[in-house]
């Protein structure tokens, strides 16, 4: 794999991550979790952004 490849998925990751994030804090309505809620709040953080960049990944150019 070339280097500007691997930059570039690393680049949409990070890219998903952040917006991830914002969308469950939203959706939720919890800045920063309970010590209990926490795992389900970084689970849906986790879920969202691979689906986002699955979404990233399978959009043509």
């Amino acid at each position: 794999m070339s280097g500007c490849a691997e930059a570039s998925r690393r680049c949409a990751a990070k890219k998903a991550s952040r917006p991830s994030l914002q969308f469950v804090r939203k959706i939720s309505g919890y800045r920063a979790p309970s010590r209990a809620n926490a795992p389900a709040f970084d689970a849906a953080v986790k879920e969202v952004s691979a689906s986002s960049r699955r979404l990233l990944s399978g959009l043509a150019s």
